[in-house]
């Protein structure tokens, strides 16, 4: 069985931090370490669960000054034991047979140096996610792997570990250079993955236009070459895209009109009730 390693960095996640180290620890795979990386949290709720944290024989704690979440992935990692990691964050959850089903796949497919899975989101949005395939051209354009892929961990240190300069895309371009480098992605069909959707992550601030166009511009110039081996592909890919989510803001607009006539609609009738109750009450003082 081959040995893996959970890797959850926190910073000031402490509300959330028991469901993320219980989700590891209760792994059906039994070749297992977790390994906490306090990324200099400050918030004393934070501090104070991470001091009570109960002793086990599969979980390690280290603490650094805050450094952003892709330097503390890769210091956890390069702490790790494990041949395979799975990067986990302080917020989100994994389901019991993940990391076992996943491992699997590593262990019997070479080529294969990422494996993701179905996952959901939970928290302030409810969705789910089932990914076809991890593959060129596609990854080139949309991220749809999930940062919790189990991946190994020698191909992490080929492509050079997680980029600091890429907080919050660091887990795409980790891919895109497994894959550039003639590795597979493969995706577990089931739903193993649960993210949380919560108001103030990584994920929400980088979707702030300026900052996101930053990223992708970093992240286009290390993969250049594989950007211009597939420049038409990748364009008209980026078309669809463009085409489903104007589509897709079509139909809220719709559906935006729609609610206001029922909306209106109910006002109106409203309104004629209230007259009515008028009347008659003026006709009975009458």
């Amino acid at each position: 069985m081959t040995r893996v390693s959970i890797v959850i960095p926190c910073y000031n996640l402490g509300e959330y931090l028991q469901e993320a180290l219980d989700s590891a620890l209760q792994q059906t795979h039994a070749d297992l370490e977790v390994i906490l990386v306090d990324d200099g949290s400050t918030d004393p709720a934070t501090i104070r669960t991470i001091d009570q944290l109960a002793p086990h024989p599969q979980l390690r704690v280290f603490r650094t000054p805050n450094q952003g979440v892709a330097r503390a992935r890769n210091y956890g990692i390069s702490l790790a034991t494990g041949a395979y990691v799975l990067p986990l964050d302080a917020d989100d959850r994994i389901l019991p047979e993940y990391v076992a089903r996943a491992a699997a796949i590593l262990d019997a497919n070479p080529g294969v140096a990422f494996v993701g899975c179905h996952y959901r989101t939970f928290g302030l949005r409810q969705s789910e996610y089932r990914p076809a395939a991890y593959r060129l051209p596609d990854m080139l354009v949309e991220n749809v792997a999930p940062v919790t892929s189990l991946f190994r961990r020698c191909v992490w240190e080929e492509v050079g570990g997680y980029c600091p300069e890429l907080n919050s895309i660091e887990d795409w371009d980790l891919w895109i250079g497994m894959l550039e480098r003639g590795y597979r992605g493969e995706v577990v069909p089931d739903i193993l993955f649960e993210y949380r959707v919560r108001s103030n992550s990584n994920l929400s601030q980088i979707r702030q236009p300026e900052l996101y166009q930053k990223r992708l511009q970093l992240l286009y110039a290390r993969h250049a070459g594989l950007y211009e081996q597939y420049r038409a592909e990748v364009l008209a890919l980026k078309d669809l895209l463009f085409a489903h989510q104007l589509a897709y803001t079509h139909w809220l607009e719709e559906q935006r009109c729609a609610w206001e006539q029922v909306a209106q609609e109910r006002l109106e009738m409203i309104a004629r009730y209230d007259r009515s109750l008028a009347v008659r009450e003026q006709r009975r003082q009458w």
